[in-house]
């Protein structure tokens, strides 16, 4: 029986969450009576993929250099089966789908949710069809000349199937899905930051309470991991359908981790921070962006700085670990607006020496976002003019052309912020995961690291000086290049 080929293609293989948008779209195959294969060129080594009779290849690609991994593959698939279709997705195609469909390795590139789409397509392919233009949400070549069809309605997740977690080699994901499991209750975002490219889903919609508990009920009973992480974009965009939810969470006694931002932080009740801590919420995951106000409303964010401070001091009333990020270099960024971020992380850490700060991470400019349309016109980028371009963008790091508004001085020092805030961060996370016996002991050597480059923290960080950063560079080549690591 002919199968479809689902290749997954993400972030670093160090900490690999199940591919959960391969899983999505083989749960709809599922439904018509379409087998699925998931590749996941994270962990597998494309020379010893066995591949038999298929349906199509269905890629899922984001903004970076897996983009090369996967083009890489596609063109080996294109010579070993050349009248199979290459079909694309993902977030870097839902925000640049017609320069993707432009690719001689695509043959139709997806811009919508995926589950309608990867339905007809399969079904047109089963019956020896190539009709593209009843495919919904596509983009594809047709007489030298680029096509579209309109989207269908959103997708109701309620009628999405629990994910077919059988077609994984569950012992590649047991490190990390014993740590944390990844799981979705909604889709989009009903918040506008100028600098986020979740605004290609601009639709809020979520699964029922009802849902959810059923899904995660079943997923507990079958891997019981440490703790849930919802993966949502905005958990909590219906505060009455999240209130729901965690009340669900009570009664499964489960670990719980969520994004959250600070104004919808601001508007919690005390009972309904404490019905979340009562329920297992170990952890909010809470984008800070910058200590300078100023900043913040440039970015569209509607919060401010006090409200971060004032956010992070309930969290910790009611025991619940309040995990930030920041990020730095976004245009109009001074000196001084980047003294004020440093200056906030150094309050947190005062004030609340038990929470973290996720990172200190580079502005990355997004295509077909708000604040990169305006850079733009500003700065004229050399964005990449095709598929393959962007895949010479770092997974971990921008491009240093994409930041021109930065001098070389502020752009190194920057790099040592990002260094230096994310060692704090996994500092605390390493004594959390060996602690709870999540990680294995040879992640002790990292930690004996760490300790080595604490005194070293207070020295940079207080004086504000970032001279001369050999310590961060040594310990970012150690972290990433010698043991691999992606925390």
């Amino acid at each position: 029986m002919r199968a479809a080929y689902l290749i997954y293609c993400a972030n670093l293989p160090g900490f690999p969450h199940f591919p959960e948008a391969s899983l999505a779209l083989a749960s709809e195959l599922k439904k018509i009576k379409i087998s699925s294969k998931i590749i996941d060129l994270r962990l597998v080594k494309k020379e010893g993929i066995d591949i038999k009779d298929p349906l199509f290849f269905g890629f899922t690609i984001y903004s970076n250099e897996s983009i090369k991994y996967a083009l890489d593959f596609a063109a080996r698939l294109r010579e070993d089966f050349p009248g199979v279709t290459l079909a694309w997705g993902g977030p870097h195609v839902h925000m640049l789908p017609e320069q993707t469909a432009e690719n001689k390795l695509v043959d139709l590139a997806c811009y919508g949710e995926g589950e309608a789409s990867v339905r007809e397509l399969a079904k047109q392919l089963a019956l020896g069809r190539r009709d593209f233009h009843k495919i919904p949400g596509i983009f594809f070549k047709e007489d030298g000349r680029i096509c579209k069809t309109a989207l269908e309605n959103y997708q109701d997740l309620d009628s999405l199937e629990f994910y077919p977690y059988e077609l994984l080699d569950l012992n590649l994901y047991k490190k990390t899905t014993s740590a944390h499991f990844y799981y979705q209750t909604s889709r989009g975002c009903i918040h506008r930051c100028r600098f986020c490219n979740y605004n290609y889903q601009s639709k809020w919609r979520a699964k029922s309470s009802q849902k959810v508990a059923g899904e995660l009920s079943r997923i507990k009973e079958n891997f019981d991991p440490y703790e849930f992480y919802i993966s949502d974009g905005n958990f909590f965009a219906s505060k009455k359908r999240a209130m729901e939810i965690i009340f669900e969470f009570k009664k499964l006694k489960i670990r719980w981790t969520a994004f959250c931002r600070f104004d919808d932080l601001s508007s919690f009740s005390d009972d309904e921070l404490n019905l979340m801590k009562e329920s297992g919420c170990a952890k909010l995951n809470l984008g800070g962006e910058s200590g300078s106000d100023m900043i913040l409303e440039y970015l569209n964010k509607r919060i401010t700085s006090q409200q971060i401070i004032e956010g992070i001091s309930r969290c910790n009333r009611y025991g619940i670990l309040a995990d930030v990020s920041f990020i730095a270099g976004v245009p109009k960024e001074t000196e001084e607006e980047l003294n004020k971020t440093i200056d906030l992380i150094l309050k947190i850490y005062k004030m609340h020496p038990d929470n973290m700060v996720n990172g200190l991470f580079y502005y990355e400019p997004y295509p077909n976002t708000p604040l990169m349309e305006e850079i733009m016109l500003d700065y004229h980028l050399p964005l990449p003019k095709d598929l393959s371009g962007w895949g010479d963008k770092p997974i971990t790091s921008p491009y240093r052309e994409y930041l021109p508004w930065l001098s070389d001085k502020e752009y190194t020092k920057i790099f040592s912020l990002t260094q230096i805030v994310n060692f704090l961060y996994l500092r605390k996370r390493l004594e959390i995961y060996l602690k709870n016996n999540v990680l294995d002991k040879r992640y002790n050597m990292l930690m004996k690291l760490t300790s080595l480059l604490l005194p070293l923290v207070k020295l940079r960080l207080e004086g504000k000086n970032f001279n001369c950063p050999l310590e961060w560079k040594m310990y970012y080549f150690l972290k990433k290049r010698v043991l691999n690591m992606d925390l």
